[in-house]
């Protein structure tokens, strides 16, 4: 782009020129051109915010992550740098951070008044959510002796699988996962 016509574009023109490629769904050719506005003037968050999405999309968590950490270095209120490194966090499994940087990014659109749609909240609902089967999963796999494995309230024979359970036990699954 700016070798091929001699130009030397500006930050915000590079980072314009990144935004067209990132409509496009050119995500490389963005990357570039956020890149070469990061170098021109490193001081901008939303350039780092900007690649960090560029990397979301191509499901490089943690070069996204890199990249929001750094927007967030310079601007420790930026929504979009807690909400991206959110997303980042939870896809490289580290679901407490997660949340946090989540709920952050919903406290402060909340405070700027800006509106992201469903957005924050379904990304930290699917936080919550993993967490809680991590809980349960942790929950579930601790076993004793006897091979009975319990949550506390409904215990069950692992040795013969679900046929040893009660119609009293199922009855209480099927309320409790409903």
């Amino acid at each position: 782009m700016a070798s091929s016509s001699g130009k030397n574009y500006s930050d915000k023109e590079l980072k314009d020129h990144g935004n067209k490629h990132f409509a496009a769904r050119n995500f490389d050719s963005a990357i570039d051109c956020y890149t070469r506005a990061i170098l021109k003037n490193p001081s901008v968050p939303h350039y780092y915010t900007n690649r960090a999405l560029c990397y979301l999309n191509q499901k490089r968590w943690p070069l996204a992550a890199q990249d929001a950490r750094r927007a967030l270095e310079k601007d420790s209120n930026l929504v979009k740098g807690h909400f991206y490194l959110g997303k980042a966090l939870l896809e490289r499994e580290s679901t407490d951070e997660a949340i946090k940087h989540l709920q952050r990014a919903s406290d402060l659109a909340r405070e700027q008044k800006l509106n992201f749609g469903d957005d924050i909240a379904v990304q930290l609902r699917i936080a919550r959510k993993k967490r809680w089967n991590v809980q349960v999963r942790e929950k579930h796999s601790h076993t004793d002796q006897g091979g009975v494995v319990g949550f506390g309230f409904f215990p069950w024979n692992t040795k013969h699988g679900w046929q040893t359970m009660t119609l009293r036990h199922v009855r209480f699954l099927l309320v409790f996962i409903s």
